[in-house]
């Protein structure tokens, strides 16, 4: 059985010369079974199935609908999860490159990242680094509820 836990949020942790590193809330959400509702807290899996515990119950999940919390919020205080659609804002304040477009929150090498369109699934290029930008990008969607024309939009088909 594997439990990924740690439903608080952890406190800093001091390494070599004093330097401090602080952890983020490790929390997940998924979609219930039966209902498709949004539940979130800690998850567990054991052979093919998954649960969620929150508030002391076990909640059964769509293992497909599985999404880290990236311990960043957007510019509203909303919590960004794996496999959220992001747009950037449209101000002076953002890289050219980014600014005005949309993304895909995905995990890639060790690291949260906004995946923009159009993008390269080999290489992985297009990608931005969320912690860089969390506080100009709003949360428009998610991959598992989005609409066909999103879904042609990014590829998802």
């Amino acid at each position: 059985m594997l439990a990924l836990t740690g439903n608080a949020i952890r406190k800093p942790i001091s390494i070599n010369n004093g330097v401090v590193i602080n952890t983020r809330e490790i929390k997940f959400r998924g979609q219930i079974t039966d209902i498709k509702e949004w539940v979130y807290g800690d998850l567990t899996h054991q052979y093919s199935k998954y649960w969620i515990y929150q508030n002391r119950k076990e909640i059964n999940i769509i293992p497909e609908t599985i999404g880290q919390y990236t311990g960043l919020k957007d510019k509203n205080g909303k919590e960004i999860y794996e496999g959220d659609f992001l747009q950037y804002d449209d101000s002076d304040e953002i890289n050219n490159w980014c600014r005005g477009e949309k993304a895909i929150v995905v995990f890639s090498n060790c690291s949260f990242l906004g995946r923009m369109k159009p993008f390269d699934k080999r290489t992985g290029t297009n990608q931005n680094m969320l912690i860089d930008c969390s506080d100009v990008v709003e949360i428009v969607g998610n991959i598992y509820e989005a609409t066909e024309e999103q879904k042609k939009e990014w590829g998802l088909e």
